[in-house]
C-alpha cells in the first residue's frame, strides 16, 4: 500500500480508499489478504476476486518532548510493533540529508538526550526503520535548553554592554528598572 492507501476494482471502476495509519492494527510490511462480498437483490454473491496489499513502512506517531532541562531533553512516542526507530537531532535547522546525529535501532518508545548545551535550540526527527527502507522522518520537534546556572561566584553582570537585558535575565519594570536572574 503505496502511502497508506489502497486501490479495488468494483464493478467496472477502481476505487481508492485510504489505511488509518497503523491504528486498524495492520502489521508493517506485510502483505494482507481481502475479499468485497457484493450481493444482489435476490441475495446471490457477484463475482468477487480475493485481492491483496502490502503495508509500508509506517512512521511512529505522537512524538512529544517529554521534559527539558539545560542539559538534557526527553521524548516519548507510540511506535508499530515491533519495528526498531530512528532518531536524528541537531542544533535547530540542520540539513537532515547531510547533517545532524543519528541514534539507530531503538527498541524502546522513549529516549533521553543528555549532551545538549544549554540555551541552544535543537531540532529532533524520529523515523521507523523497516526492513525494506525507512518510513519519512517525523519532525521537526523543535525545541530550547533552558539557561545554564550561574556557578562561579562572584558574579558580575553591569549590563552596561546594551540596552536589552543579556539571555537568561529578565527586565522587571515593577518599582522601577529591577534586573533578575532569570
Amino acid at each position: 500500500v503505496a502511502n497508506n492507501s489502497a486501490s479495488a476494482l468494483i464493478g467496472d471502476s477502481i476505487r481508492r480508499f485510504n489505511i488509518p495509519r497503523g491504528d486498524i492494527g495492520l502489521a508493517t510490511e506485510t502483505t494482507h489478504y481481502w475479499k468485497v462480498l457484493a450481493y444482489n437483490a435476490q441475495g446471490s454473491t457477484l463475482n468477487c476476486d480475493l485481492d491483496s496489499f502490502e503495508t509500508g513502512c509506517f512512521a511512529p506517531t505522537s512524538f512529544t518532548l517529554a521534559s527539558v532541562t539545560n542539559r538534557i531533553a526527553s521524548f516519548s512516542w507510540d511506535s508499530i510493533a515491533q519495528t526498531p526507530v530512528e532518531l536524528l537531532w541537531g542544533v535547530t535547522n540542520f540539513d537532515t540529508a547531510t547533517s545532524g546525529i543519528l541514534i539507530d535501532s531503538i527498541r524502546t518508545a522513549s529516549l533521553t538526550l543528555d549532551s545538549l548545551q544549554g540555551e541552544t535550540t535543537y531540532d529532533v526527527y524520529i523515523r521507523s526503520a523497516c526492513a525494506s527502507g525507512p518510513s519519512e522522518w517525523i519532525g521537526p520537534l523543535t525545541f530550547t535548553t533552558e539557561c545554564d546556572p550561574i556557578t562561579q561566584y562572584p558574579y558580575l553582570e553591569d549590563f552596561e554592554s546594551s540596552n536589552n537585558a543579556p539571555n537568561c535575565f529578565e527586565l522587571s519594570s515593577v518599582g522601577g528598572l529591577d534586573w533578575e536572574v532569570n
